[in-house]
C-alpha cells in the first residue's frame, strides 16, 4: 500500500511559478469580460432608459450634430409642435427647416453653447411648417457619441405665456395712459374752472370788507377769515392742480419742470433737495419718456417724505449718448434689503411703487433701487435715441 502511494505521489502534478501565474492572468481576463459585459448590459439599458424618456418627454426634445445643426432624431412632442413629420425633419439642418427667425439667432446661440459647453433657460423663437412662430425656453447640452459631438436640446412652449404678459404689459399701458389722461382733465378743471370760481370769490368779499363798516367787529373778522380761508383753498387748488399735471412740462420740458417742483417740495416739506440737470443742453426728450420720469420723481420724493426720516436728498437727470438717467439719493435711515428686493420686484408694495416700475418697464426701461448705511439711491434709466432741437419743435434722428 505504501508503495502504491508512492507511485501516485510520483505521478501527480503539481504546478510551477510561470503555470500559477498564467492561470492568474486568465482568472483576472476573465473577470475583465464579465465586467465589460455588465458595463454593456449596464449601458444598454441606460440608453434604452434614456429612449424611452426623450421619446415620450412632453417637452419637445432633439439631437442634433453640432456644426451643421443636422437634425438626429426628435420626439413626438417636437413633431407636434413643429407640424413637420418625422421623415421631413431627421437628416436635415435647422437651417435648411428655417425653424429659427433668422441665420444670425443660431450663431449666437450656437456661440454661447460652444464657451459654456451648456446653455440654460435662453428664449428662442421657433419658426413652424406653416410660417408661424412659437416662442420656446430653451436649454441644451454638448454629447460626445463615438468621438462625434452632438447637441441634446429641450424645451418648454411659453407662446401662451408671453401672449398672456404682452397683454398684461398693453393693459397697463392703457391704465397708465388713461391715469394720466385723467390727470391731465381734473388738473385743467382745478385751474381753469375751481380756481378761476375760488378768486371770483375773493374778489367779491374784498368789495364787502370795504362796505363792511356797520357789520361790526365781527362781521368784519368773519370776512378777514373767510378771506384767509379762500386764499389756502386758491393756494392748495393751484399747488394741487401743479402736482396732477405742471403745464411746464409739457411748455418748457421735464428738467424745468423738476427744477421747480424740487423747489416746492423743498419749501413744502421742509426736505432740503439738491437738483441737477448734465448735458440736457435745452433739448427736449420725448413726451413720454419726460411724464414717466417726472412721476418717477415724484413718487420717489414722496417716498422720502414718508419714510426717509432725513433733511436733505439730492436729485440729478443726465443725459447720455444712448439713454437719460434719473437718480434720486435720500440721507435717511436705510431701508431693509428684503424691503428694498420687494420694491424692485414689485411685491408686497402699493401702488405707487409698482406703477414707477412698470412705466419704466413700457420705455424699455429699468428701475434699481439700492440701500446703504448712507441712504438709499433710486436708479431710473431709459433708452433714448438723440435728438434735434430747432426753433419750433425737436427732432428724433
Amino acid at each position: 500500500m505504501l508503495g502504491s502511494f508512492a507511485v501516485y505521489h510520483r505521478e501527480r502534478h503539481v504546478p510551477d511559478a510561470d503555470e500559477l501565474r498564467l492561470i492568474d492572468i486568465a482568472v483576472y481576463l476573465a473577470r475583465v469580460a464579465i465586467e465589460r459585459q455588465r458595463t454593456r448590459d449596464a449601458l444598454l439599458m441606460s440608453e434604452e432608459r434614456f429612449a424611452k424618456a426623450f421619446k415620450a418627454n412632453p417637452q419637445p426634445m432633439s439631437i442634433t450634430t453640432l456644426d451643421e445643426g443636422r437634425y438626429v432624431d426628435v420626439n413626438e412632442s417636437f413633431l407636434a409642435m413643429s407640424g413637420y413629420s418625422l421623415d421631413e425633419v431627421i437628416n436635415r439642418t435647422a437651417l435648411e427647416l428655417n425653424i429659427w427667425e433668422t441665420p444670425t439667432d443660431r450663431a449666437n446661440w450656437l456661440a454661447i453653447l460652444k464657451e459654456q459647453g451648456s446653455v440654460r433657460n435662453r428664449e428662442t423663437k421657433f419658426r413652424k411648417k406653416d410660417g408661424s412662430f412659437r416662442v420656446l425656453l430653451s436649454s441644451a447640452e454638448l454629447l460626445d457619441l463615438s468621438g462625434e459631438r452632438f447637441i441634446l436640446i429641450a424645451s418648454s412652449d411659453i407662446t401662451e405665456r408671453k401672449q398672456a404678459e404682452q397683454s398684461l404689459t398693453d393693459l397697463t399701458r392703457r391704465l397708465l395712459s388713461s391715469q394720466d389722461e385723467e390727470r391731465r382733465r381734473i388738473a385743467r378743471e382745478l385751474h381753469d374752472a375751481t380756481a378761476q370760481q375760488i378768486g371770483v370769490m375773493l374778489l367779491h368779499l374784498a368789495r364787502i370788507e370795504k362796505l363792511s363798516v356797520e357789520l361790526g367787529a365781527s362781521g368784519r373778522s368773519l370776512i378777514a377769515e373767510s378771506i384767509n380761508l379762500g386764499e389756502q383753498a386758491l393756494k392748495d387748488i393751484r399747488t394741487l392742480s401743479y402736482v396732477l399735471h405742471p403745464p411746464l412740462l409739457d411748455q418748457a420740458g421735464l428738467a424745468t419742470a423738476l427744477r421747480w417742483y424740487v423747489k416746492g417740495f423743498s419749501k413744502r416739506s421742509g426736505i432740503k433737495v439738491e437738483f441737477t440737470a448734465n448735458r440736457i443742453n435745452g433739448n427736449r426728450l420725448p413726451q413720454d419718456v419726460e411724464y414717466s420720469l417726472y412721476r418717477v420723481a415724484q413718487e420717489c420724493l414722496t417716498n422720502i417724505r414718508r419714510h426717509a426720516n432725513c433733511e436733505t436728498a439730492s436729485m440729478s437727470l443726465t443725459r447720455t449718448p444712448n439713454a437719460v438717467v434719473m437718480k434720486v439719493r435720500d440721507s435717511g435711515d436705510s431701508q431693509k434689503l428684503s424691503k428694498i428686493k420687494d420694491l424692485e420686484s414689485g411685491e408686497s408694495v402699493g401702488v405707487g411703487i409698482s406703477g414707477m416700475s412698470q412705466r419704466l418697464i413700457q420705455l424699455g426701461g429699468t428701475l434699481r433701487v439700492e440701500s446703504g448705511s448712507s441712504g438709499t439711491t433710486v436708479t431710473a434709466t431709459v433708452p433714448i435715441k438723440d435728438q434735434v432741437t430747432d426753433d419750433t419743435h425737436s427732432i428724433s434722428r
